[in-house]
């Protein structure tokens, strides 16, 4: 009786943190019986040593592994998963306790290793290593306590542990497999300890990307776990699953079943506003504003109202009440300006702007508010990306809709200069010199609702290497009155200068061609690409972008047509004919198991690329040495009426030496006259001749050009003097300027035309 009652006593002292007197009474006790050599004694001497070691040590290291628990529940409690597997960031107090645990119980294991208290600071540092991300030293501590007290009832905790630190210690396998047993084996023995295996084993599956799986294990869990508040953290994590999967009314089920535990008011909060929405998605709308409204007037909740209004907005929209929605989003970014919800309303109103009324230009500028409003919005990057999309897309409808005007003035011009219509010509003159930016409106062929998203295949993003080339400036306009030499001519001196055609026609195919690229690759408009890349198939260069277009629009009429091949066929079947050494018909020999054929190398083409780059990098020396070996070693070639209407144009537009400039613009007049570059220049030709003197003209040869030498032309250096003064010297304000830095060749310039097979005319 005596040893029960000493037993008894000594339990309440240990308890006794806030009573002294008591555990002076148990020492005194122990200290009588401690000198006795019977078995009272020993037994007084066993509890007198756990007393010692457990107010000396463990408990100071106890209640400071509280108050760290304390910083970092906070911490995960601010996280997206409260979870403990949940990488955590600790403050400096907090690792600093944890410090002081791992000290206080060392010297515990060390002065006090008879202590019934050394299975718990085991059990403490390994935790304590673990939150300050030592998983090494964790991992250690945990097995250390399996091993040497496999009868310790704190072995469940430190089988929970290692699996948590087997997986930090990115062991995922051996992780899920010491979770597994530990979940099946206490299941009925210990569920509370089930029902966290089961928790951690759900975290690691959605982790490795297996949703079915987390769902499955946090279901286990929640049937096993009695810890309210945790139930409801786990509950919201489901529903959060649910959500992204697009099960809404699990989800809603989920965010409802939160409620019926113990959840932190944010929590609370979060878990109503997400019931909200996912009922707006099963049409359940009565019961999603209910919920907004009771949100919105609950005092508890005045900072988080905004959020509650937002969602009611969203809610007004998937109803289909679109004006409703735009106007309270446009409320909520006014009120609340410069806050996370103003940006995430912005952005709403952008999405609702492209996606349901396809306004590019207003879409365009909710998302650059979003992206302005916080620096802290979880929409910030997709408003940055988007906005830079339809920025681009703005601007190349921009283009597209000046050179629409241009010709259209040119050809009112034409018809103008035909009548010798003074006033008219002078009138559209002006409207042609007038700049300023095109306000694009929506695309004609976007269809309503949501963006289908289209991923494109390895072997399209391998092979269109040319979908991301830069837009270039259109053509420089040419200054006849330098190249002839006057400062001002009368009107029945100067006939009307015309732009080519051809060349208008080229440039708004590039940025159809772009535009399509667009809307293929970045917006997910895939009717949208097929019109812009039919658009510059009919308007631009064959070689320029029929192969890559018919590539990709066999894909889009594939995907478009049910899986009909015919159509993809038969387009496949025009590139291995119209363009059997493009890459995209090595492409469709391969898809078909053709054999592959060699390509055959255009040095001229290798050259003029050399010369054009350098020509862009401001090297005009070398860019006109490139263009003179063009003439010179291949006449014959496609790129030899290009280069020497290059060279004409170096001096025209980027030396200021008009004489050499219409001296080349005349040979490729007389050498190619039948190449699109020959029409460029013939008109300026035309100009400087009817303000000069007629010049005796040189005799075209008289045969089709087989073989020139250098000699069956005049030399470079008798058309042209080298470059007369130093690249310095270049008046930069004739440069054309692209995305901020120098570009100072035309749109005709930079893409290939189409071969010519035939040879020029006599």
């Amino acid at each position: 009786m005596l040893t029960s009652f000493a037993t008894k006593v000594i339990g309440e002292a240990m308890n006794a943190r806030t009573h002294p007197a008591i555990f002076l009474i148990a020492c005194a006790l122990m200290l009588l019986y401690a000198s006795c050599g019977t078995p009272i004694g020993g037994f007084f001497n066993k509890q007198y040593e756990n007393v010692v070691s457990y107010f000396n040590t463990y408990y100071n290291a106890e209640v400071a592994f509280d108050d760290a628990m304390k910083d970092v529940q906070a911490t995960q409690g601010r996280a997206k998963v409260d979870d403990v597997l949940e990488p955590v960031t600790l403050t400096p107090s907090a690792n600093q306790k944890f410090t002081t645990v791992i000290e206080k119980c060392s010297k515990l294991l060390q002065y006090h290793p008879t202590s019934s208290y050394v299975d718990d600071a085991l059990l403490m540092i390994g935790k304590a290593y673990y939150y300050q991300g030592d998983f090494l030293k964790a991992e250690r501590k945990f097995r250390e306590l399996l091993v040497t007290l496999p009868q310790s009832d704190l072995v469940p905790q430190a089988r929970l542990w290692l699996g948590r630190t087997l997986f930090r210690l990115r062991h995922p396998d051996e992780a899920v497999d010491v979770l597994k047993r530990l979940a099946e084996e206490t299941s009925k023995s210990d569920r509370p300890i089930s029902g966290e295996a089961y928790f951690a084993l759900g975290y690691i599956s959605l982790d490795q990307g297996d949703s079915a799986g987390a769902v499955s294990a946090y279901e286990k869990g929640l049937s096993l776990s009695r810890d309210k508040v945790r139930n409801a953290a786990i509950a919201y994590q489901l529903g959060m699953i649910e959500e992204k999967l697009g099960n809404w009314s699990n989800a809603a089920a989920a965010f409802r079943r939160v409620l019926d535990y113990k959840p932190a008011m944010n929590l609370e909060f979060n878990a109503r506003l997400h019931y909200a929405a996912s009922l707006s998605r099963i049409n359940e709308f009565k019961k999603a504003y209910s919920l907004l409204d009771g949100l919105i007037g609950d005092s508890n909740y005045r900072e988080l109202i905004p959020q509650a209004e937002l969602e009611r907005a969203n809610v007004l929209r998937r109803q289909g009440k679109l004006e409703d929605a735009m106007a309270e989003y446009t409320r909520i970014d006014t009120v609340y300006k410069g806050t996370e919800t103003a940006a995430l309303s912005y952005f709403e109103l952008a999405k609702l702007y492209e996606n349901s009324f396809g306004d590019y230009a207003r879409a365009y500028q909710a998302y650059d508010n979003s992206r302005n409003q916080s620096a802290t919005a979880q929409t910030n990057p997709e408003a940055v990306k988007r906005a830079d999309l339809l920025r681009k897309y703005l601007e190349l409808r921009s283009r597209i809709d000046k050179i629409d005007s241009v010709i259209a003035v040119q050809d009112s011009l034409r018809s103008a200069d035909a009548r010798n219509d003074s006033v008219a010509i002078d009138s559209l003159q002006g409207v042609q010199r007038k700049s300023g930016k095109a306000e694009a409106g929506p695309d004609t062929t976007r269809q309503q609702g949501e963006i289908q998203h289209h991923d494109s295949s390895t072997t399209l993003a391998k092979l269109d290497t040319t979908l991301r080339r830069k837009p270039v400036p259109p053509a420089a306009a040419i200054d006849t009155t330098s190249l002839s030499g006057h400062t001002s001519v009368s009107r029945e001196q100067t006939r009307t200068q015309f732009l080519s055609l051809d060349s208008l026609r080229f440039i708004r195919a590039k940025a159809e061609y772009e535009l399509g690229t667009l809307f293929y690759l970045d917006l997910g408009r895939r009717d949208s690409a097929e019109r812009y890349f039919e658009a510059a198939l009919q308007d631009g260069p064959k070689e320029e972008f029929a192969p890559g277009v018919l590539f990709i629009l066999a894909d889009l009429k594939y995907s478009s047509n049910r899986a009909d091949s015919t159509v993809r066929d038969s387009l496949y079947d025009r590139i291995l004919a119209e363009f059997p050494q493009s890459p995209y018909a090595a492409e469709v020999r391969r898809l078909r198991g053709l054999p592959a054929i060699s390509v055959d190398v255009d040095s001229a083409e290798i050259e003029y690329t050399k010369g054009e780059d350098a020509l862009f990098r401001n090297e005009v020396d070398s860019a006109l040495r490139s263009f003179r070996i063009i003439e010179e070693r291949f006449p014959n070639s496609s790129f030899a009426a290009k280069a020497t209407y290059a060279i004409g144009w170096i001096y025209a537009n980027v030396l200021n030496i008009p004489d050499s400039a219409i001296a080349n613009y005349r040979r490729v007049a007389q050498l190619y006259p039948q190449s699109p570059y020959a029409a460029v220049v013939k008109p300026i030709i035309a100009e400087i001749d009817a303000k000069e003197k007629p010049q005796e003209p040189v005799k075209a040869p008289s045969a089709p050009i087989k073989s020139v030498a250098p000699q069956a032309a005049p030399k470079p250096e008798e058309v042209a003097p080298p470059v007369s003064r130093p690249k310095t010297e270049i008046d930069e304000q004739r440069l054309p300027v692209e995305h901020g830095r120098q570009r100072v060749l035309s749109d005709s310039l930079r893409t290939p035309i189409k071969r010519m097979t035939e040879e020029p005319a006599p």
